[in-house]
């Protein structure tokens, strides 16, 4: 071969060689802005709809630092899926964060989450629910972005009342009480009744009120009461036994006998004295005979002509002029004064059964 051709053979080669060295530069080149050619793994990125591409020859790389290389911006509050690089290939899935306002005990509580129930949520904010609370969303409901969770707690609580029952008041209408005059012969007293009642407490506000039982733990007790009715004056201030009555005329409607004879008067300055029976006298009280009339009988005493009435009394005192007959008997007074207005009179004395 002559001097020419090796010269000419010896410059292609060199040409072929530069073209060779310019197209791997050119690649080389290429490949440092794509990341593509020679990258030997591959990570799909999932933000919300979103998939990116990152491709890198470091398999160590965090999460972190893989969405801080892509140019990924992310929250603390963002819950990052990454297990790693398989063959080449890695997942990384981005759970935005979202907000949910929790509203209870008085307070609202803004809390991010990425997803789940409602009642995910109120674990991850420490709320917890009595069985009593109310809420305004189901617990199983998936939470979203923006949710209001408000939540009522209730509380329930047994008080019991105290309350009066009225007594009644019987009321007996006698005329051989002086009009106008009443003697309470039972003293009426109230009764107690106790309710229990069921309060509803919402929030700390009692919003219904049930009432479950009702118990009478004491009964009230009848006041009785007996109520004159008679136009003349009657003197003695005991009381008639019930069912003691008397006739138009006013004569007892009953009575074993009935004796005539003199009446005077008798007082004691002494307080509370008692008569030759051994029971205290007062007004109503008489001293008899005992022979003729026992003492303890009781009697009614009215003067001869039905103007005078002294009315309801019992024997129980005697006397010297009822012992030898000339009195049939001695009526107690008050005072002195009154003992002397009586006088003496003639009397019929009408002993009761």
């Amino acid at each position: 071969m002559s001097t020419f051709c090796k010269r000419l053979a010896a410059f292609r080669n060199r040409r072929v060689f530069r073209g060779i060295a310019v197209a791997v530069v050119f690649a080389i080149v290429a490949a440092s802005f794509t990341g593509i050619t020679y990258a030997a793994n591959v990570v799909y990125i999932h933000d919300d709809e979103d998939v990116l591409k990152y491709y890198t020859n470091d398999s160590s790389l965090t999460a972190q630092e893989i969405l801080k290389n892509q140019g990924v911006a992310f929250r603390s509050e963002d819950e990052i899926e990454f297990i790693g690089f398989e063959n080449g290939e890695a997942t990384l899935i981005l759970h935005r964060a979202f907000p949910v306002n929790i509203s209870a005990d008085g307070m609202t509580t803004r809390l991010m989450v990425t997803g789940g129930t409602v009642g995910d949520a109120l674990e991850k904010a420490g709320v917890t629910l009595a069985e009593d609370d109310l809420m305004n969303v189901s617990p199983y409901e998936d939470a979203v972005s923006g949710m209001q969770i408000k939540i009522n707690r209730v509380t329930y609580e047994t008080v019991t009342e105290e309350s009066v029952i009225p007594f009644e008041v019987e009321t007996r209408e006698t005329n051989t009480m002086n009009k106008g005059k009443t003697v309470v012969t039972q003293v009426g007293k109230e009764g107690v009744q106790v309710a229990t009642f069921k309060k509803t407490i919402v929030d700390g506000e009692v919003t219904e009120t049930e009432l479950i039982s009702t118990e009478v733990v004491a009964e009230p007790v009848t006041q009785k009461q007996t109520v004159g009715t008679s136009e003349k004056h009657i003197v003695s201030e005991i009381l008639p036994p019930e069912g003691f009555e008397l006739d138009a005329n006013g004569v007892p409607t009953s009575y074993t006998k009935v004796l005539t004879g003199k009446a005077t008067a008798y007082s004691s300055s002494i307080p509370n004295v008692r008569g030759a029976s051994g029971k205290h006298l007062q007004v109503g009280s008489v001293a008899v005979n005992p022979n003729l009339i026992p003492y303890g009988s009781r009697l009614y005493i009215t003067s001869a002509d039905g103007r005078y009435i002294y009315g309801y009394a019992i024997a129980a005192d005697t006397g010297t002029a009822l012992m030898d007959g000339r009195v049939l008997v001695d009526c107690f007074f008050g005072s002195y004064a009154e003992s002397c207005r009586f006088g003496a009179k003639t009397v019929n004395v009408y002993v009761l059964p």
